[in-house]
């Protein structure tokens, strides 16, 4: 049996080895609305691992962070850039002497406030979100999703206007109809006090250098207040083949007069493009036209295996508020393409004339 004086040495140890503990505090963070479709984590000393924020999660508590240490909280909806973190929606926290909670917030990405009402000491840190209105004007008329706010293939296409609680920081709007090499999709900024503005994206990498197309995000829209009307076109499309084909339009048809010999449709098109696959064509090669790719490269000269992709590049002149074709012919309202080459049969010979008109109306 331990004597007394054992019993009593005992706990004195005990008590020496928990006061001994650093001490640890457990931070909240509530995300108010913000949808987090790409999730994110949190990281910092102490942390065995970075403490992932699940998409869709209404709130995340982080426990074990140590005194008068940094934590970074990082969002996965956020473009790499050059210099990723300006402006973007990560932001850190210094945790307070003692485990009283948080000492200090971050501004997110260097420029904007990401936590309302904070006070020094708090353990819960409520993110700041702002109610977005994309899609005003039903421009967006392909399949897409905004990163962070919408998840792919959830909106069909089509769908109107849109309304999402965003954190402040950057969002990629990706149009799924991927006819521009990476031009077709563009960003756009949050800030602090809940507008939105054109943002950079990188250059993709399949793109000339000496010849990239869209410089700026605010070609693809319109920016005001905490509005965004993408911008878009009608644009008809006629294909005069010497055999029946067959096509998959990018976008929602809304017009078809199609006959025999020849494919005639409109759709309405977003700055970027799109048109028709004409899938039945095997092996071909592209003889003449104004068609030029998205990597400022003619069509003219090429060979292909498979599919006549017909994707003329739209953009849009801020100073004459007009749309155009990019072409080898430089801007134009109209783009064509001639090919010559043989149907899925691989034996039946095709030669086609492809032709697309922006719409003004």
């Amino acid at each position: 049996m331990m004597s007394l004086r054992g019993w009593f040495l005992g706990l004195m140890l005990l008590g020496a080895g928990v006061a001994g503990q650093e001490p640890t505090t457990t931070v909240t963070l509530e995300l108010n609305g913000f949808p987090n479709e790409m999730g994110g984590r949190v990281e910092g000393p102490g942390l065995a691992a970075p403490v992932p924020i699940p998409p869709r999660a209404a709130r995340v508590s982080v426990p074990g962070l140590r005194p008068e240490s940094f934590y970074e909280v990082r969002f996965n909806h956020d473009p790499e850039l050059p210099d990723s973190d300006r402006g973007s929606s990560t932001f850190s926290f210094l945790t307070a002497r003692g485990a009283r909670g948080v000492d200090s917030v971050s501004l997110g990405g260097g420029i904007h406030w990401m936590v309302k009402e904070f006070q020094e000491g708090a353990t819960t840190l409520s993110l700041r979100t702002h109610p977005v209105l994309y899609n005003a004007n039903s421009g967006q008329t392909g399949l897409y999703y905004v990163h962070g706010l919408v998840k792919p293939h959830s909106l069909p296409a089509g769908q109107g206007p849109q309304r999402w609680l965003a954190l402040p920081g950057r969002y990629v709007v990706d149009n799924l109809s991927n006819t521009a090499a990476g031009w077709e999709d563009y960003a756009f900024s949050v800030d602090s006090e809940g507008r939105v503005t054109p943002s950079p994206l990188p250059v993709p990498e399949d793109s000339a250098a000496s010849a990239p197309f869209f410089a700026q995000s605010d070609e693809y829209a319109e920016f005001a207040g905490s509005t965004i009307r993408p911008r878009s076109v009608p644009v008809s499309f006629r294909v005069q083949s010497t055999a029946p084909v067959q096509a998959i339009p990018t976008h929602g048809v809304t017009r078809d007069t199609s006959r025999a010999g020849e494919l005639a449709m409109e759709m309405r098109l977003p700055i970027g493009g799109g048109g028709l696959n004409v899938w039945s064509v095997r092996s071909h090669r592209v003889e003449g036209g104004t068609l030029l790719y998205p990597t400022g490269k003619p069509a003219q000269g090429s060979q292909h295996d498979n599919d006549f992709l017909f994707y003329p590049v739209v953009r849009y002149d801020s100073q004459t508020r007009s749309f155009y074709f990019a072409t080898t012919a430089g801007r134009q309202s109209t783009v064509t393409a001639e090919i010559a080459g043989v149907l899925d049969d691989q034996k039946t010979p095709v030669r086609i004339r492809a032709m697309a008109r922006i719409e003004a109306r």
